[in-house]
């Protein structure tokens, strides 16, 4: 008698489910085949040239040799337009500003010289008919040229607590990244911060004595503008003033330069953009002229795309471009702003071959504000096919 075994049916959600994995590879391979027959029908083939997205460049150059005080950027950081990216040293300046301080206390010392003579001249004039006429214009001459140099002296220590806050700033800056990481004592920051708010509060104390001191001018001003001498003063007073006179307006002139070259001591970013080159440390010396820095604006300024010469016959009557990215995904619309007039040298970066320079017609066009500087894209023809 032969073996008998038992039969077993699986049961019916079992055998769809083998059923559906035996034809998951067919359905695979059927959806792939119908995605390639849909990308070849509806594929964007209209022809198109390569451009490069262009931006801003502008680098920071030092007026003057002088060795470099403080560095306040970093490579690759982002900055402002105006922001200090570096300083000079001021001991010159400062030097300067105490040589000029020294004069005005010269002229100080002439005054109260003259206040002297005039002292005396009115003992040898009181008999006179036009003593007095004499005295009240020298000495409202002299209250007009004490008041200015008053103003004068004020804005010579204006101009030095202004470096000094400066100074304190940008030290205190310095000094809070160090502390960040661990290089500084906390207690320097705090110290060089109290020393920038006196500093800030001595400024703001000098420009309202300042201000005082430009009004009493203009009063003293003009209560010599109103005076009436008598017919028989006499005109030496004028005369005597002249060489005070002039020493003033060369103190003034000395400070206008100074504040001129201290604002030159300051390096300024002139565009908002990224810090992609920076040339010198902190103590390092710097040549006059020498590029110190060179910053890339953050927004495109331009589409440099390039066409060879038989072909430029495709912008006929091209009133809009579209962008596209290197995948034809479109960026927007742009028009085209020129044409150079001859062909150009290809950047090295589109050559086919690496070792064949190639010439094109250079098109420059607007940006569409999507792009972003250094990246390809591609310039297609709306009516082309």
């Amino acid at each position: 008698m032969a073996d008998w075994t038992p039969s077993y049916t699986p049961p019916l959600p079992r055998r769809l489910a083998r059923s559906a994995r035996g034809l998951l590879p067919l359905t695979v391979w059927l959806a792939c085949a119908t995605l390639v027959v849909w990308l070849g029908l509806f594929e964007d083939r209209r022809p198109a040239i390569v451009g490069i997205v262009s931006s801003q460049h502008a680098s920071i150059i030092t007026p003057c040799s002088g060795r470099v005080t403080a560095v306040t950027t970093a490579l690759h950081q982002q900055v402002a337009q105006g922001q200090v990216i570096a300083r000079l040293d001021d001991t010159e300046l400062l030097l300067r500003l105490t040589r000029t301080n020294q004069e005005l206390a010269i002229l100080r010392a002439e005054i109260d010289k003259e206040k002297a003579d005039i002292a005396a001249q009115t003992g040898r004039l009181e008999n006179k008919r036009n003593l007095d006429a004499t005295i009240e214009r020298r000495r409202r001459t002299t209250s007009v040229a004490s008041a200015r140099l008053a103003g004068l002296a004020t804005r010579a220590e204006i101009e030095e607590v202004r470096i000094r806050a400066q100074g304190a700033a940008i030290e205190a800056d310095r000094i809070a990244s160090l502390t960040e990481q661990g290089l500084a004592s906390p207690s320097r920051l705090v110290q060089l911060r109290t020393l920038k708010e006196a500093l800030q509060k001595r400024l703001t104390e000098l420009e309202k004595v300042h201000r005082q001191q430009g009004e009493r001018t203009k009063m003293f001003a003009a209560l010599l503008a109103e005076f009436q001498p008598q017919p028989s003063a006499p005109t030496t007073v004028e005369t005597s003033l002249t060489p005070m006179r002039l020493k003033v307006q060369k103190q003034a002139t000395e400070l206008e330069q100074i504040e001129h070259q201290r604002q030159q001591l300051l390096l300024r970013a002139p565009i908002p953009g990224q810090v992609t080159e920076l040339a010198v440390t902190e103590g390092e010396w710097a040549a006059s002229g020498q590029r110190i820095a060179t910053i890339v604006a953050s927004k495109p300024n331009g589409i440099v795309a390039y066409i060879a010469t038989p072909h430029s016959a495709w912008l006929a009557g091209a009133t809009q471009l579209e962008v596209r990215t290197p995948s034809r995904a479109p960026l927007g619309t742009t028009i085209v702003r020129s044409v150079s007039p001859t062909a150009v040298r290809v950047p090295r970066r589109l050559w086919r071959d690496p070792n064949a320079p190639e010439w094109a017609t250079a098109i420059e066009l607007a940006p569409t504000g999507r792009e972003r500087p250094g990246d390809l894209v591609h310039i297609v023809h709306p009516g082309s096919s």
